[in-house]
Order: structure tokens, then sequence, then C-alpha cells
């Protein structure tokens, strides 16, 4: 939104006239903000541009960490239920006289 905000109402009119994604459109936005005269310069973009990646960055590390508890546990439960069969077969099982 920096970005959008920064260009001047034509701009945003050309470009659809609604905000549209740096990263998905970084070719149209950036010719934008040239015929704009860089209204943000392009070590600000450039700085917002890595800040986002770096929070992707985040958001894969944290999506890996959260998923890791799920697998665990379905490991947990299979073994679980292994062991809780094994028990209840062994239960069953008499020796019986012949």
């Amino acid at each position: 939104m920096v970005v959008w905000n920064a260009l001047p109402a034509e701009e945003r009119e050309a470009l659809g006239g609604v905000p549209v994604s740096f990263l998905d459109d970084k070719v149209k936005v950036t010719e934008a903000l040239e015929r704009a005269n860089w209204p943000v310069t392009e070590r600000d973009v450039a700085l917002l541009e890595n800040e986002i990646n770096l929070g992707f960055s985040y958001i894969k590390q944290v999506s890996g960490v959260l998923l890791t508890p799920a697998e665990n546990k379905r490991e947990l439960v299979a073994a679980h239920n292994t062991i809780s069969a094994t028990k209840c077969q062994k239960r069953f099982e008499f020796p019986f006289p012949r």
C-alpha cells in the first residue's frame, strides 16, 4: 500500500484503480513509478521488497514448525493404537490345556 498510495491518481487509474500487488505486477508498478518520477525512492521499494520476502521466509519457517506437531500426533496415535491392539490380543490369549 505504501507504493500504491505514493502513486498519483492518474497512475493508479492506469493500473485499474484498485491496489495491485507489487510482487505480482512488479513490471507494471515499476513502470508507473518511473512515469511518476519515483515518488517513492527505488531504494525504499527495494527495501520493502526485501522485507516482504523476509516475511515470506518467516511464514514458511512457521508453517514447517506448525506442521511438525500434527505429523507427530498422527505418528503417536498410530503407535498408541498398535500398542493397544497388541495388549488387547495378549490379554485374550489364554493357555488352554488340551
